[in-house]
């Protein structure tokens, strides 16, 4: 097994479903909570840099396995789990730690699940922030409306098939040391290699949500990074998107793959959010 480097609780969701939840936590006082929500397919693992790099600034970094996760094929019946999956962890963090506020670091689909939290729920106070990487309102690989369309019905009467989808594993960072721990992790199944039909589809449904939501619902200060040569989430359909957004800070990565937190540049990125959340 590959050491993450963090502290490791498991913890019951609502519905009785037990979930490892990992805290790359500083020595002394708290002074936020960085509540990290991985992509499709991905685990903590994926926020391993970060919480390492966060640790050692003072910072504490906090990362559940979503459900459907640490698993062969990655799978959950309807994304709203998802949201009351976190909204629940969020509860679960907020009273852990009293009067410590809370940033959310979101990366890829977890950027759609930091969205939905955001326009659909009413959030604590607590919540300050919203920190996004390669947000994935639209696929970089476009699909037809036939296969949209069919995929609705495939969901619908298989959920748990696979969808047939590209290798991706190299186009997620150029970082050759951390592209080759990621992939050992999918190949171990920490990452999932499989991703299902029902997922796969919960993903378009919430794609076409967040397109369709009135603006003035994204009411929390946003900080995106956009990934220039990303090959999964469509770089300039998120640029454009946010563009509308007054409280949203870009920064352009025009090099990078898909994940920001683990390319290259990291630490100028890390850097960069430890800036923004505290101003």
């Amino acid at each position: 097994m590959i050491d993450l480097q963090s502290s490791v609780e498991t913890y019951t969701l609502l519905d009785g479903l037990e979930r490892e939840i990992h805290y790359w936590k500083p020595e002394g006082e708290i002074k936020e909570i960085l509540l990290g929500l991985h992509g499709a397919m991905a685990h903590p693992i994926d926020f391993m840099q970060m919480g390492i790099y966060m640790r050692s600034k003072g910072h504490m970094l906090v990362v559940p396995t979503l459900r459907g996760h640490h698993q062969k094929r990655a799978h959950v019946d309807n994304f709203e789990l998802f949201v009351d999956d976190m909204m629940f962890t969020i509860d679960k963090l907020l009273a852990d730690f009293p009067d410590v506020p809370m940033y959310i670091i979101s990366h890829s689909m977890g950027t759609l699940l930091a969205m939905r939290l955001m326009t659909t729920r009413t959030l604590p106070d607590r919540v300050k922030k919203i920190v996004m990487s390669s947000p994935y309102i639209e696929n970089a690989v476009k699909i037809s409306p036939f296969v949209v369309k069919i995929s609705g019905l495939l969901s619908t009467l298989f959920p748990r098939l696979k969808t047939p989808v590209d290798d991706i594993s190299n186009l997620v960072t150029k970082d050759q040391e951390v592209s080759e721990l990621l992939i050992e992790a999918t190949e171990q199944e920490i990452r999932s290699p499989e991703i299902s039909m029902r997922l796969g589809r919960e993903l378009l449904n919430s794609q076409n949500m967040i397109r369709g939501m009135d603006k003035d619902r994204f009411n929390l200060p946003m900080l995106a990074f956009i990934a220039g040569d990303d090959h999964i989430a469509d770089a300039p359909h998120a640029e454009e998107f946010f563009s509308q957004m007054p409280a949203v800070d870009m920064v352009l990565q025009p090099d990078n793959y898909h994940d920001n937190f683990n390319e290259r540049n990291r630490k100028e990125t890390f850097d960069k959010i430890i800036e923004w959340i505290s101003s």
